[in-house]
């Protein structure tokens, strides 16, 4: 093992590579060409219906606490062109956290303990020509959001909008806690005609839940969606969506990026194949979830409109893990998905900079 690591990006899968790394006894040094966070508090989720494992038993596993946002979520009301339908689950089938760099956000928590281990992180910084991990995020654009985070007074409430009519390839979402707002929209058809979808999202949820709303801040992002031959390149490992390492189904790949950025620090520490490694863990679920996309561009009307009556009655944790898990169907499908889906090679290109773009209302 090395004495000293270089990390590109301060994300999640960077931030888990630095962690195990610096629990090895290595320093550790991250590049991050931001000042912190592309993510301005909004809210998101981390998935907890997956595996048997907790969410917060996985933090810990990857060397950290839980940050004092993290709140565990048991309900959530879909909206469909079949009706609506309120599910529930015994055991939390999602964490929400908050993105960005405020006092209880995720990625602050995380950059902190982080620091607290020895990791130095470099701040508005460009990365240098060689790296041991590249963790920078999305390259190319597969998806893309569009959402608004703003303070309201309407009650707690959490919302998914599955009408291919409204947002095509994709879903619209509400999340409102304690007085906080994330409205979005989240597609595959390009960024073209991104701000049309978020406004007709935005319009239904008005309509249909009557929120009012204050210090809107709408931002835009792109999202990395590929099955990668490797995940190494050049002596680099790649880790997250660098990697096209994601959730193909609904963008909900957090967890994912941090195993990947564990298991990238684990080769170096072990000198074991970090592709070996990856593929083992991810690759599976990664390739259930491409089946899944797949199902959903070609059937969606038809999956959508008979939604509330498959959830009826289901515990949304147990339909999580259905879903979201290899199946004798998925396995007989991939081969077709996987020849009619384009694979990519990882590519780091330290001078390469987000598209995000941030407008206060």
């Amino acid at each position: 093992m090395k004495h000293h690591y270089a990390i590109a990006g301060a994300g999640p899968a960077g931030l888990a590579a630095a962690s195990a790394l610096a629990d090895a006894g290595a320093k550790v040094t991250i590049y991050e060409k931001s000042a912190g966070s592309r993510f301005s508090g909004c809210y998101q989720i981390i998935e907890n219906y997956r595996q048997n494992e907790d969410a917060r038993d996985f933090l810990r596993r990857m060397g950290f606490t839980t940050p004092s946002f993290f709140i565990p979520n048991h309900e959530m009301t879909f909206h469909t062109p079949g009706g609506q339908v309120k599910t529930k689950s015994k055991k939390p089938y999602a964490y929400f956290i908050k993105r960005g760099m405020e006092e209880d956000a995720f990625d602050r928590s995380l950059m902190q303990q982080a620091q607290e281990k020895g990791v130095r992180i470099l701040f508005n910084h460009p990365s240098p020509k060689e790296v041991d991990i590249a963790a920078t995020g999305p390259y190319g654009a597969e998806g893309f959001s569009m959402e608004a985070v703003f303070d309201t007074d309407q009650k707690d409430g959490y919302h998914t909008l599955f009408n291919p009519a409204i947002a095509p390839g994709g879903y619209g979402y509400l999340f409102i806690i304690k007085g906080k707002a994330t409205l979005g929209c989240a597609v595959t058809t390009g960024r073209k005609n991104l701000p049309h979808y978020y406004k007709c999202v935005w319009d239904y949820f008005r309509e249909n839940i009557k929120f009012n709303h204050q210090k809107r801040i709408v931002t835009t992002n792109f999202m990395n969606f590929y099955l990668p031959k490797t995940a190494q390149l050049n002596g680099v490992l790649y880790a997250g969506e660098a990697a096209g390492i994601q959730d193909y189904t609904f963008g909900i790949g957090i967890r994912k990026a941090m195993l990947s950025g564990h298991l990238a620090a684990k080769s170096l520490i072990e000198k074991s194949d970090y592709d070996t490694l990856w593929k083992k863990e991810i690759q599976p679920g990664m390739e259930s979830d491409l089946v899944n996309r797949y199902l959903i561009e070609k059937f969606g009307s038809i999956l959508w409109r008979t939604l509330p009556r498959t959830l009826t009655n289901k515990d949304l944790r147990e339909f999580g893990f259905y879903l979201h898990n290899p199946q004798n169907v998925k396995r007989l499908l991939l081969p077709w998905v996987k020849w009619r889906w384009k694979s990519k090679t990882p590519r780091y290109d330290p001078q390469r900079t987000e598209w995000s773009r941030k407008k206060v209302e």
